[in-house]
């Protein structure tokens, strides 16, 4: 799983995130990884996600202390479409059920990539209505000996 993860990423440049998820300490927390262990299996992720571009999207100007991260702020689709402008390869997107919904809403995702794990969390945000679901299709999907399942889905020519 850790190598697909990583043959995945291979295909990203820049990862979009949600404020909450900055703010929560997902960056911090692979920074930390990949200056602490080196011999971990999921360093090559934590090196890749340090050094790769990231871009957090706020409404709250406040200068970002995180290496190579820039935040941004405004109409989100004319911001998405600012940054899908630029030269570069596919941007990964990290954030909950609210700002999934809100690119999907928006019409601003291509592709969804689930990571299932075998824990019941409960009732929680939906992040498309069921009639927006039927249109995916299912590229790929694999189960993995720790349970986690990672299916991926898009939209009929790039539509969303």
């Amino acid at each position: 799983m850790k190598r697909d993860f990583n043959d995945h990423f291979d295909r990203i440049d820049t990862i979009l995130l949600s404020r909450k998820m900055a703010a929560d300490g997902y960056l911090t927390h692979w920074a930390n990884a990949a200056m602490r262990h080196s011999s971990d299996p999921f360093f090559s992720f934590a090196k890749r996600i340090t050094d790769m571009r990231k871009i957090i999207l706020t409404d709250k100007r406040s200068p970002s202390s995180l290496e190579r991260t820039d935040l941004r702020s405004g109409d989100l689709p004319m911001e998405i479409g600012r940054l899908k402008a630029e030269p570069g390869a596919d941007i990964g997107v990290f954030g909950g059920a609210g700002f999934a919904s809100a690119l999907i809403r928006e019409g601003l995702v291509y592709e969804l990539q689930f990571y299932i794990n075998p824990v019941v969390l409960g009732d929680g945000v939906r992040i498309f209505s069921s009639a927006r679901f039927r249109h995916l299709r299912m590229l790929q999907a694999k189960s993995y000996p720790s349970g986690m399942i990672v299916s991926r889905y898009a939209w009929p020519s790039g539509e969303s």
